[in-house]
């Protein structure tokens, strides 16, 4: 538990140079008896973590909800750095005296020092607080001959203090300089030049007042939906677009408006007293929030964590309550029953399903585009197989006790083959598998803003699964998406212990034979594979869970032959991709960086967790993927297992 952490990075062309140097800091007296610990990072990939850290942290403290927030507003002055440690010393002294908490960064080196105090700048005594402060830290970084802007910009926020800093000729000149170059001062007026008090213009302040709107899902940890929308602090991580999979439609576009920040900032102005949109009804949030796919990865590469999926869930809800739900909307949350119906006479159902009429009509009636098929039926069920399947083999035992398998909807209907390789590798493992009677996840309804249709479903299956075994027994799922719903939407759609508990049970089958062979590694047997195998994750799986044991479970079984890859989104987001007018932007989010990765991939096969990634890839390749179980299970040694016969 650390009061404060220093990182010290040597440079050299040579190693034993370096090892002298960490060994010469490590044992300096003055270093030993500040710290209680010296840690020397020698390898690359633990350096790379640590630079991590130090980025994440700023995020971490960025993402404290509630009305109290750190702001920047001294957090870039800069001293001599042989007078930091009194500097730092006389800063604390002045938030001490104004009784506010900070966070610290430093590039102690060159004795620039970032402080965020944190205030609730919707409180008119903490805006006269901040104004006291900026005041105070202003006077103390000239005191020690300082800069009251030692790494950034002066813009709106630092402009007042120009003249205290640089005197009023220096401040003279800037104005003859800006006058010529802009004699009608269009650019950044109030910047630098006649400066405007540091009070105005606040995004905030003691006027501001957020709309409270009534919601489905629970948004009480962030004081409502406003809240969560205010935690955008515009950093703009999500205008990234060689790393991560934030955010998609972005970097697809080019087009600011369809960042996490646009939305995010288009619903906080539209849920606050500002004026400048009507509430959740104006005509303009569509054109900002339509193109957000709910891949979720803002959730968490947003560095103050703003779930934009979640937020554009509700704002669906809301806008479904007072205009109705489009015709394609309720379609596609009836996607389980339709294929329910449909699966019944799976032959005559395909081919009426892929025919040219049907899909001409799909394409005028619903807007699904007619250039890419709806999914195929499999000529027998997974339900249908298993009910057989445990029949046959009821008097099994089993070693390890009963896991509990949710059967999702595309398992169930279109590969069922997933649903068999899970079966074989849970049972080969010595577990009793257990497929309680659940309906649909509700993920299709959720992402139309349906909540009230999802909640009835999370209902039900929350109550089928607290009757099916007992308390301890893990709850496994195969499609990221579906299962991850019960861990994600379920607490925060029924707000209840129980939903809770079950979404503490909740692991995907992955990491869940991941921790089982990490205790027993002699439970499974692999054959070795001879062809390369490419894996891409599910964004749900990569922003809730993440893909770490996915990898470890391949490296246990194929070593380094099987490797993720680093491939954003598919594009595809369950529905999205086969909407006319989103179809196009689908594939571009794909061409990214996941199909040239596919395109260029040589003789490796490809493992691809969800049902809608797998589908995106064989529209547009012409070969179907297949989900990481089933290359497990096709490579596990077999024993006596029910499955195995």
């Amino acid at each position: 538990e650390p009061d404060a952490i220093l990182v010290v990075e040597f440079f050299d062309d040579y190693f034993e140079t370096l090892e002298q140097h960490l060994g010469a800091l490590t044992a300096d007296p003055e270093i030993r008896n500040a710290a209680y610990s010296c840690v020397k990072v020698i390898d690359s990939q633990h350096q790379k973590d640590v630079w991590n850290i130090r980025k994440s942290g700023l995020g971490l403290l960025m993402s404290k909800p509630g009305d109290f927030q750190p702001y920047s507003f001294v957090e870039d002055t800069a001293v001599d750095p042989n007078r930091l440690h009194d500097y730092i010393e006389r800063f604390q002294e002045i938030l001490q005296r104004e009784r506010v908490a900070a966070g610290y960064y430093a590039h102690a080196s060159v004795g620039c020092i970032h402080v965020k105090p944190i205030l609730n700048l919707k409180s008119g005594e903490d805006v006269e607080r901040m104004l006291r402060i900026a005041n105070a830290v202003s006077n103390l970084a000239l005191e020690f001959g300082g800069a009251f802007t030692g790494e950034h910009g002066d813009g709106i926020v630092r402009s007042c203090f120009l003249e205290k800093m640089y005197g009023p000729q220096i401040m003279a000149a800037f104005r003859d300089v800006k006058k010529l170059f802009d004699p009608q001062n269009l650019f950044n007026p109030n910047k630098i030049v006649d400066p405007l008090p540091m009070t105005e213009h606040l995004r905030q302040g003691p006027a501001f007042a957020e709309k409270h709107v009534k919601t489905y899902l629970d948004f009480s940890a962030h004081g409502g939906m406003a809240g969560l929308a205010g935690m955008c602090t515009g950093v703009g991580q999500c205008r990234q677009r060689l790393v991560g999979t934030m955010c998609p439609s972005y970097i697809a576009t080019g087009d600011e408006n369809h960042t996490t920040r646009a939305r995010a900032n288009a619903l906080r102005i539209a849920l606050s007293n500002r004026g400048l949109l009507n509430g959740l009804d104006d005509l303009h949030l569509p054109e900002v929030m339509d193109l957000c796919i709910g891949c979720k990865a803002c959730k968490t590469e947003c560095p103050t964590g703003v779930d934009m999926a979640k937020l554009k869930v509700e704002y669906l809800t809301h806008l479904h309550a007072t205009k109705g739900a489009s015709r394609r909307a309720r379609w596609i949350a009836k996607t389980p029953e339709n294929l329910g119906w449909a699966s019944r006479f799976p032959r005559m159902s395909n081919l009426f399903l892929q025919s040219k009429p049907l899909r001409e009509f799909m394409h005028r009636r619903y807007g699904f585009d007619r250039r890419i098929a709806p999914p195929t039926l499999a000529h027998q069920t997974f339900s249908d197989w298993f009910g057989k399947h445990n029949r046959k083999w009821r008097n099994f035992r089993s070693k390890r006790g009963a896991v509990i398998y949710i059967v999702d909807t595309w398992t169930n209907y279109c590969t069922p083959e997933v649903g068999k390789a899970t079966v074989t590798l849970l049972e080969h493992a010595g577990y009793r598998v257990v497929c309680p009677p659940v309906r649909c996840c509700g993920r299709p309804a959720i992402s139309q803003g349906l909540l009230a249709d999802a909640k009835n479903l999370a209902e039900f299956n929350v109550e089928t699964l607290n009757h099916s075994a007992g308390p301890g027994t893990p709850i496994l799922g195969s499609e990221p998406s579906c299962l991850l719903t019960y861990l994600d939407e379920y607490p925060h759609l029924l707000r209840t212990q129980a939903s809770r508990r079950i979404a503490d049970r909740v692991v995907l089958v992955e990491t869940f034979l991941r921790r089982l062979l990490d205790d027993q590694p002699e439970v499974m047997r692999f054959r070795p594979r001879f062809r390369p195998l490419l894996y891409h994750a599910h964004c749900h799986q990569k922003a809730l869970v993440g893909t770490s044991d996915a990898n470890a479970l391949m490296q246990r079984a194929w070593g380094a032959l099987a490797k993720e890859i680093d491939s954003g989104c598919c594009g595809m987001a369950g529905a999205f991709g086969h909407e006319t007018e989103h179809y196009d932007i689908a594939r571009a989010i794909g061409e990214h960086r996941l199909f040239p990765a596919v395109r260029n991939r040589g003789d490796a096969d490809v493992a691809v967790a969800g049902y809608s990634c797998r589908s995106q890839i064989r529209h547009h390749f012409s070969f179907s993927p297949k989900h990481l179980l089933e290359y497990l299970a096709e490579s596990m040694e077999l024993r006596n297992t029910p499955s195995t016969f």
